[in-house]
């Protein structure tokens, strides 16, 4: 059975030995090591609760402060892209709704004079509306 130190390195498990098996095991030695190597991670390690690190990362294994803060930035980073992400979807939904409310009262008002209809493509390129949308918004404006 293979366990791991701080570092999240494997280090054997304390062996059994028995008569069947005490030859064997006096030729090998086994060394049990707690400690990390100075080059595969930081001195000042992190003492985590299972809970903690299950909860961030899905697995119960601690991480060095320089993991840790890494991870930490990672997620961060994530997590900002993602709010900015539903930011634009939002702001996007927010334009959509004002196009349709100005195409309907272009609508309402009877047919579209040639510098109405620039304004109103002006409007569309400014408010970022995709040909494909300008289309759709039409077709639900045609068939209310």
């Amino acid at each position: 059975m293979l366990r791991t130190n701080k570092c999240g390195k494997a280090k054997a498990a304390p062996l059994q030995v028995d008569k069947r098996n005490a030859n064997s095991f006096a030729r090998m030695r086994v060394v049990i090591e707690n400690e990390c190597s100075v080059a595969s991670c930081s001195g000042n390690e992190l003492e985590c609760t299972k809970q903690e690190t299950t909860k961030s990362t899905g697995s119960s294994n601690c991480l060095s402060d320089d993991a840790l803060s890494s991870h930490r930035f990672r997620n961060e980073k994530n997590r900002k892209k993602i709010l900015e992400d539903e930011l634009a979807a939002n702001v996007h939904q927010l334009e959509l709704q004002a196009y349709r409310s100005t195409v309907q009262a272009f609508y309402a008002s009877g047919p579209l004079s040639w510098e109405q209809e620039s304004l109103l493509t002006n409007l569309r390129l400014s408010l970022n509306i995709s040909n494909e949308e300008h289309l759709l918004q039409l077709r639900h404006l045609l068939s209310a």
